[in-house]
């Protein structure tokens, strides 16, 4: 999914990965991404709090993905209104989508954009208008053992590897020479590691590589959490795994993805996400509803001025997550209120760039 996120200007340095990159390229090119992604964030405006403290709750429920850095938010917003409490819960974005239907959360954190067909669903159910505000950007990774020389994989290959039903191609892949005929892993079967299906990265990995498909059950685990899938591909020299580009570890490598048989093979970095170059790029978006005059209550804007914010993006930045640009800011949250919370209503929200 590609991700408009404004100017580029400060990582235009940086070369676009147009081949299958050598394995011991990324942490040099990681470590330069991320200087370069430290201007980035000292763009964005400086928080400052009002001087009533905001006394209320803002419940927060879905993506796992993204629920250590709304965590880690939540901690900071609340250590400078200590009256506001900042609940965040995961278990995946279809949970955090079902539990702002039924309102018993304020924003679901969805780890992508909903579709259209989704949005009218959800608007048409509640008789509520939504609005999605992408706060950071990701990307679905399929990840190897840092042993593994495999280089990259085509979405026919993952097709092959993961479905059931194979319907991309007509030879399922079950071992490492089936994918490599020169792999050290020779006819090693492959272990297949994925999070819930309910999840937004599993979700983005198969309209991706296998829409409409049902995963294979050959040698094919679901892990508990995102993690999990991480430390799996640790573990396991064998190990295919989907995660988050955020969950890295040093020994879980990240293989060059290609949408087509014949290439580009494209490796998800900080800059082919953020340009969205990289074929499984996505967005980490919270999604609430607008009050009937189309607008969000005080609290609940100045948590978003608070998560666009130099502290707030810094946050996202440490945590691995590939920040916007400062010229993506929702033009409703730019400003902080004047008014007291009690009264103060935000500007009417405009489109995201």
């Amino acid at each position: 999914m590609q991700i408009t996120i404004g100017i580029l200007s400060l990582i235009t340095a940086l070369c676009a990965t147009q081949s299958v990159p050598n394995p011991a390229t990324p942490t040099t090119l990681a470590q330069s991404e991320e200087l370069q992604m430290s201007e980035i964030v000292e763009a964005f405006p400086t928080f400052a709090p009002l001087d009533q403290p905001w006394i209320g709750k803002i419940r927060i429920t879905g993506s796992d993905t993204m629920a250590t850095a709304l965590s880690a938010l939540a901690d900071s917003f609340m250590s400078i209104y200590p009256k506001c409490t900042v609940v965040v819960r995961g278990g995946g974005s279809e949970d955090g989508i079902a539990s702002l239907i039924a309102g018993e959360c304020d924003f679901a954190s969805v780890s992508r954009a909903l579709s259209t067909e989704e949005q009218n669903a959800i608007e048409s159910a509640t008789k509520k208008k939504i609005i999605q505000i992408p706060i950071a950007a990701d990307a679905v990774c399929v990840f190897v053992n840092k042993d593994n020389p495999l280089k990259g994989m085509t979405s026919t290959q993952l097709n092959g590897a993961f479905s059931i039903t194979h319907l991309k191609t007509k030879t399922p892949i079950f071992r490492w020479n089936e994918i490599d005929p020169t792999s050290p892993l020779g006819d090693e079967w492959i272990r297949l590691h994925t999070g819930d299906r309910g999840s937004g990265t599993v979700k983005e990995f198969v309209s991706f590589a296998m829409p409409g498909e049902r995963f294979t059950t050959s040698l094919c685990f679901i892990e508990p959490t995102p993690s999990a899938v991480i430390n799996a591909c640790c573990a396991y020299k064998n190990a295919l795994g989907i995660a988050s580009f955020a969950l890295r570890q040093p020994r879980a490598r990240a293989l060059a993805i290609s949408a087509k048989d014949d290439g580009p093979f494209v490796e998800p970095s900080f800059k082919s996400i953020y340009d969205g170059s990289y074929p499984l790029s996505r967005p980490l978006t919270l999604v609430t509803f607008l009050d009937s005059t189309g607008k969000l209550s005080p609290m609940m804007t100045d948590f978003l001025r608070y998560v666009f914010s130099e502290t707030g993006v810094d946050v996202l930045s440490d945590l691995h997550l590939v920040t916007l640009h400062p010229d993506q800011i929702p033009t409703f949250i730019q400003a902080p209120a004047t008014a007291a919370p009690a009264t103060s209503a935000p500007a009417t929200p405009a489109p995201i760039k």
